[in-house]
């Protein structure tokens, strides 16, 4: 069967054969504000990242699926330059990892061991050289096996979507205002060709005004994670995240900074198991020795929680095992509050709230904190 429209240049397929690319980029050029896809015979498949402008509302079916082709080694989905209005609902969007190009970023040591951040400064200087600082907006010139990315955006919605096998992030946001994230589910393999570096989604700087809700799945990295000072440099601020269920995952959230600072954060109700932290309070590690990243005005309540057991890639001898909610050295953390957490605690008996030495924690509270454990004694405060 094939889907036709009078109107398109390109023919609309969806038999998971014939590419769809331009056929959809037609639809999403055309005069129409919404663009909704129709059931497809099999699934659509894009062999080119597509491209929605301002105004733009993209609809599929929640279980419409889109896969990216073999060795397209690209994005799958990206806004046309700044702009505003632009809403993503529904769908399945696969891209197909493990007929993709590799993750970029990690790098083999040995056979049992990995440096997964190796390749990050590599490919910032292959993109923005010396002065990465002087970003405005996403630029796909070098392969991060990033499936979507946005930047540049005053009014985003990002809604019922599932993230199927990125290569690393799921989606990328920098220098988006007002935007809504919800009923996310994450669907990710064991990676390509590890399951590492594989984020959720991904917030760099001058993100603000948002809400991001109902997120579920397991992610190989952050579920969620703010870097005001990654490729794109401003705070982050303003923003409402309820409502993550995740077991054996990474982590739930990760706050990054260094020069900037990410400040009125409302975070409730997560509830899973981590086999490296729940929330991380983390200084961004590319650049500012010496300098101290900023956390300011950020509460984390009403969590059920607790260790999983860690992941076998990560596995060495001696292992290190992050607290649930953990402080990085180098980090200042002003008016925090972390309370109505519930623990019980089967995996390992490392503190709730761990503080690495040089972490000024003086403004960090924790209220209302109940721990059960079959492990070993828990402490509240303790060190990472």
């Amino acid at each position: 069967m094939l889907y036709t429209e009078i109107m398109l240049k390109n023919t609309l397929y969806g038999n998971g054969v014939n590419d769809d690319t331009l056929a959809i980029q037609e639809l999403l050029d055309g005069d129409e504000a919404i663009v909704k896809l129709p059931e497809p015979e099999k699934f659509y498949l894009i062999s080119s990242p597509l491209e929605i402008g301002s105004g733009k509302t993209l609809m599929l079916g929640k279980n419409t699926l889109i896969r990216l082709a073999d060795h397209a080694d690209c994005l799958m989905l990206k806004n046309k330059g700044d702009g505003k209005n632009i809403a993503l609902i529904g769908g399945i969007w696969d891209m197909n990892n493990k007929n993709q190009k590799p993750n970029p970023v990690v790098k083999k040591v040995d056979d049992d061991s990995l440096d997964i951040y190796a390749g990050n400064k590599e490919c910032e200087a292959e993109v923005f050289g010396e002065k990465i600082r002087t970003a405005t907006r996403f630029d796909d010139r070098v392969y991060f096996g990033f499936l979507m990315a946005f930047s540049g955006i005053n009014g985003l919605i990002v809604k019922d979507v599932t993230f199927k096998d990125p290569v690393t992030y799921g989606c990328w946001f920098g220098r988006v205002e007002n935007f809504t994230v919800e009923n996310i589910t994450f669907d990710y393999n064991d990676g390509n060709p590890y399951p590492v570096n594989m984020d959720g989604i991904h917030f760099h700087g001058l993100c603000k005004n948002g809400v991001i809700r109902n997120l579920k799945g397991v992610c190989y990295d952050d579920m969620i994670a703010f870097s005001a000072d990654e490729f794109i440099e401003g705070d982050i601020e303003n923003v409402t995240v309820e409502n993550l269920e995740t077991y054996n995952c990474h982590s739930a959230i990760r706050l990054l900074a260094v020069n900037h600072c990410v400040r009125n954060i409302d975070i409730r109700n997560i509830k899973g198991t981590f086999y490296q932290y729940c929330v991380g309070f983390t200084k961004y590690y590319a650049m500012g020795n010496g300098v101290y990243g900023r956390f300011e005005n950020i509460t984390v309540e009403n969590c059920n929680i607790s260790k999983a057991p860690m992941l076998k890639k990560y596995k060495k001898d001696p292992v290190h095992r992050y607290p649930l909610f953990y402080f990085q050295t180098e980090t200042v953390s002003e008016n925090v509050l972390i309370r109505n957490i519930v623990r019980e605690e089967s995996d390992c008996a490392v503190p709730l709230i761990g503080v690495e030495d040089g972490a000024d924690i003086a403004g960090v509270r924790a209220e209302n904190i109940e721990q059960h454990s079959s492990v070993g004694e828990v402490s509240v405060f303790g060190k990472a």
